[in-house]
């Protein structure tokens, strides 16, 4: 869009409001993304260790509650917060859920 705008000598107030706007939605995008991902590796490594911490018999637990609990779609929201809640350790996981917008992408 500045590219556009600028090169071509159409506008170039708009090619700087445009391609702000633009630059922006990809800034806000990035800052979403690497705030999820940090969320889930979060989630991913309490519940690595609530699992090994009590065993090898209990990874059975966490695949049967799988079991249970997913469908052919995976997990909704509360059977992934609940999987969270009965597996992690005590830590930041106990208190953090997971909300539907966060379980869209």
């Amino acid at each position: 869009v500045f590219a556009q705008l600028w090169d071509n000598s159409i506008n170039a107030f708009l090619a700087v409001v445009l391609g702000g706007i633009v630059g922006n939605v990809g800034l806000f995008a990035l800052y979403v993304g690497v705030m999820l991902t940090r969320k889930l590796n979060l989630a991913r490594q309490q519940l690595r260790e609530g699992v090994t911490s009590r065993g090898t018999t209990e990874a059975g637990a966490v695949a049967s509650y799988l079991t249970n609990k997913v469908s052919s779609e995976g997990l909704d929201c509360d059977a992934f917060n609940g999987l969270l809640a009965e597996f992690s350790r005590d830590g930041p996981m106990r208190s953090m859920k997971f909300t539907p917008s966060d379980m869209e992408f």
